[in-house]
């Protein structure tokens, strides 16, 4: 069943047209739980336009003003992350700054899977050592991008995590339902031995999360009975 009504907009975001609709929307034939006012919101609010990329610190609420989200880590740390309008602004230190952390559907898609994108930015463009990416929100420390032979091009590093399927215990807090927000660690190795470390945050609104794991292969209610 199509719930789209009224007008249908088209955008091109990472090779699959999102199809904009009154009630609904659609990318990769996959229904997105929001109104269109919903997706372009999600779309203005994250990186997926301006680089191709994933979502980056995108807010759940409408919270206007800046304030602190404050979060235990996994490595014992407790973190005091600045928020403006309701999504975490990005962590900085020198001339270094986190432009991306979160998750996406594979560049492939044949695949099921939904993978971590993370990059930052050097205005020294200094080519590190090693860059390190690891999920600190949990328990346990996730081990994400472990970057040897880093690059710089135009002062930007990027890196992808291995895919991941909805099955996969590392992504469970997909299935919880509320609002999240994930925290993620940088550990940047400079030339000369020093390390920086960032702490990122992303914010994720519990409606998304369908949307992910349906990326990641869940097949969703109602659908199993077409397939067959």
């Amino acid at each position: 069943m199509d719930h789209r009504v009224g007008p249908v907009e088209t955008l091109d975001v990472r090779g699959g047209l999102i199809e904009l609709g009154g009630l609904a929307a659609r990318w990769r034939g996959i229904l997105l739980p929001m109104t269109s006012f919903q997706m372009k919101s999600f779309l203005l609010r994250s990186s997926l336009v301006m680089v191709g990329a994933a979502v980056l610190a995108f807010g759940a609420g409408c919270a206007t003003g800046s304030y602190a989200y404050v979060k235990k880590t996994s490595d014992g740390q407790r973190i005091e992350m600045p928020l403006k309008n309701g999504a975490p602004v990005n962590a900085k230190q020198g001339s270094i700054e986190v432009i991306q952390a979160g998750m996406l559907p594979s560049r492939d898609a044949t695949k099921k899977e939904a993978v971590y994108a993370f990059a930052f930015r050097d205005d020294l463009n200094v080519v590190p050592k090693s860059v390190r990416v690891d999920d600190v929100s949990g328990e346990k420390t996730l081990l994400l991008v472990d970057d040897q032979a880093p690059k710089l091009t135009k002062l930007h590093w990027s890196g992808l995590s291995r895919g991941f399927k909805v099955t996969d215990s590392e992504v469970e807090w997909l299935t919880h339902l509320d609002n999240e927000m994930r925290v993620y660690r940088f550990t940047i190795e400079q030339p000369d031995g020093r390390k920086v470390v960032l702490y990122q945050g992303w914010s994720i609104p519990g409606w998304l999360k369908p949307v992910i794991r349906q990326a990641a292969g869940e097949v969703p209610k109602g659908a199993a009975a077409e397939i067959k």
